[in-house]
């Protein structure tokens, strides 16, 4: 190496020659030297970037057949050291005192940095269990840990089925039993499904466009009529509670809005009976919602609300749901003519 005239250093690279030994960290002692100057000496660690063993995460006992658990493996060297250039994989086997059990997966992602951490799950009981992960000539193995059976859970009868008048009442008998091992902790939810339609929708005619100059007056589309139906002809699907209808609403929102086409987010619709202001002056003055039997219904963001008293329905809802979707629920007295 030649440092130029008028400079007091220049700079060169040095290239290690990579081998398969599992040697762990090498120090390097580099010397210069030349005439009429004293010699000097540096020192450059060069790490080891194959793979002596694999470390493991503490595994707690027991864990559960069938349930995943977290496990973090590292690449280490002969000294220890984390492996931070392996980003290969690993392949996953597991086995107890009694012999090779299944483990899912069977093998890990690329790690990142020299580290894995992922979920497995262990296929049957057994003791003193290990995990071991493979790469290359490499191969270690966890701590031991035992796995125990899990709950599961049986339900008899698998489904009711039952016809009921309005107002009806019906008591049935659900058997449950834990048909695993461990102790089984369980509860009774609702599911929120989607209310059947007690009649078809109907097809509205457009207005024109939307009038950009908000002197002028409003323009609203004709009202939508359709025939009273008996409430003993509709689907019980459709004889919904307006909680329960308010429920399904913010529980399928999505599926409702992913059915209109080229959906607007809306901006206004909180209060009052119709959107004043849609944003970008998109729908001002629209969404009203109401019947024959008295003045347009308000939205109430969600709250269920009585109507005022020359409207029918005895109590509504209208909620403007996330991402700006307008709905509606009606209870309407069982036979307002009675």
């Amino acid at each position: 190496m030649t440092i130029p005239a008028g400079s007091t250093y220049a700079s060169f690279n040095m290239t290690g020659v990579d081998d398969t030994a599992t040697d762990g960290t090498q120090t390097v002692m580099l010397t210069a030297s030349g005439p009429t100057f004293t010699s000097a000496t540096a020192t450059v660690l060069v790490y080891d970037n194959d793979i002596h063993h694999f470390g493991f995460s503490a595994i707690a006992s027991p864990r559960a057949t069938g349930v995943p658990f977290s496990v973090s493996i590292t690449a280490l060297d002969v000294g220890g050291l984390t492996i931070n250039t392996f980003n290969g994989t690993a392949a996953l086997s597991a086995a107890g005192a009694g012999g090779a059990v299944t483990i899912t997966p069977a093998s890990t992602t690329s790690f990142s940095g020299g580290y894995w951490t992922g979920d497995v799950a262990i296929g049957q009981v057994a003791t003193n269990v290990a995990i071991t992960a493979a790469s290359g000539g490499a191969s270690s193995s966890s701590g031991v840990f035992n796995v125990a059976l899990s709950p599961a859970i049986a339900a008899t009868p698998s489904i009711f089925s039952v016809s009921l008048p309005v107002g009806g009442t019906s008591v049935q008998t659900l058997n449950l039993a834990n048909t695993g091992g461990g102790t089984l902790a369980w509860n009774i939810a609702g599911v929120s499904a989607l209310i059947g339609d007690a009649i078809a929708g109907p097809v509205f005619a457009g207005v024109g466009a939307v009038v950009q100059d908000k002197t002028q007056p409003v323009q609203r589309g004709g009202a939508y009529t359709a025939p009273r139906i008996a409430a003993e002809a509709l689907p019980v699907s459709a004889l919904g509670t307006i909680p329960s209808v308010l429920l399904n609403l913010n529980a399928n929102n999505g599926l409702v809005r992913s059915a209109i086409p080229n959906r607007y987010a809306f901006s206004d619709g909180v209060t009052g009976a119709f959107i004043s202001d849609g944003g970008n002056d998109m729908y001002d003055g629209g969404n009203f919602f109401g019947t024959n039997l008295g003045a347009s219904l308000n939205y109430s963001e969600g709250l269920i609300a009585a109507n005022p008293p020359t409207a029918w329905p005895r109590v509504h809802t209208a909620t403007r749901s996330p991402s700006s979707t307008p709905a509606m629920a009606l209870e309407m007295p069982r036979d307002p003519w009675r």
